[in-house]
C-alpha cells in the first residue's frame, strides 16, 4: 500500500525581534495566555506560527498568542512557516486556525467572522463558511450572537450558556430585560430557555389579558419542572 502524499512545510527559525503582530486582525492576546505560558515552558511549541513578509519584518498571520507566549518567556527565536499571502487569503488562514483551537469560544469565533464580513462585505458570508467548512447557517447564527449584550457575550465566553440558548435570547421583545433574562437562563436546555422567553414574551404581548398569559404560564411550567 503506497503511503499518502504529505505536502511538508518548510520551518524557518526567525529573530522574534524581526516578528510584529498584524494589527489587521483582533487578537485577545491575554485570554488564557498564562496557561499557554505554562504548557509552552513544559513541552516546548508544537506548532510553529506563520507569517508573511512585509518590508524588513515579518507579520503574524496565524499563532499570535504562541508568539507573545515565546516571547514573554524570553524566546530569540521562533519556529515559523514562511507564507506568501494578500490580506484576504492571510485573513482566512488567521481565522482557520483560530476555529482549530480547543478552547476557542462562540464570540471569539463570531468576532472573527465579523472582521472578515465587515472587510469583505455581507456577500462574503457564503464564501466565509465554504473555505471554513461550515454552512452558511452556522456563521450567520454566530454573526448573530453579537447584538446580545456584554454581560451575555462573556457568559458565552465562559461557556455558562450555550449558543443555542444565547440565540433564544435574542427573541426576547424587551431588550431592556436581556441581562436579567441572561441570568435566568444559565445552565438551561434550549427547549427550557424557549419556554423561559416565550413566557416572557407572553407577559409583553397580552399585558392584562391574564387568561392567556396564564395558558402561556402552564404550558411553559410543563417544559420547565
Amino acid at each position: 500500500m503506497s503511503s499518502p502524499y504529505i505536502y511538508e512545510k518548510v520551518v524557518e527559525m526567525i529573530p522574534i525581534n524581526h516578528i510584529k503582530h498584524s494589527e489587521r486582525f483582533n487578537v485577545n492576546y491575554e485570554r488564557n495566555l498564562e496557561d499557554l505560558i505554562s504548557s509552552i515552558k513544559e513541552r516546548g511549541l508544537i506548532y510553529p506560527i506563520i507569517v508573511r513578509p512585509k518590508g524588513d519584518y515579518f507579520e503574524i498571520v496565524a499563532g499570535n498568542r504562541r508568539f507573545e507566549a515565546c516571547k514573554r518567556l524570553g524566546w530569540k527565536y521562533i519556529p515559523c512557516i514562511v507564507e506568501e499571502l494578500d490580506d484576504k487569503d492571510a485573513l482566512l488562514v488567521n481565522i482557520i486556525e483560530n476555529l482549530q483551537r480547543e478552547d476557542i469560544d462562540p464570540i471569539t469565533e463570531a468576532e472573527l467572522f465579523k472582521e472578515y464580513v465587515d472587510k469583505y462585505g455581507r456577500g462574503s458570508v457564503s464564501e466565509l463558511a465554504k473555505s471554513i467548512g461550515k454552512s452558511v447557517a452556522y456563521v450567520s447564527q454566530r454573526l448573530s450572537l453579537l447584538k446580545l449584550p456584554e454581560p451575555i457575550k462573556e457568559m458565552l465566553r465562559n461557556n455558562e450558556i450555550k449558543p443555542s440558548v444565547g440565540r433564544e435570547l435574542l427573541r426576547l421583545k424587551d431588550k431592556s430585560k436581556l441581562e436579567d433574562a441572561g441570568k435566568k437562563v444559565v445552565g438551561k436546555t434550549v427547549r427550557e430557555a424557549q419556554s423561559l422567553i416565550t413566557l416572557a414574551n407572553a407577559y409583553n404581548n397580552y399585558n392584562d389579558d391574564r387568561e392567556m398569559i396564564l395558558k402561556v404560564y402552564k404550558k411553559a411550567l410543563l417544559v420547565l419542572k
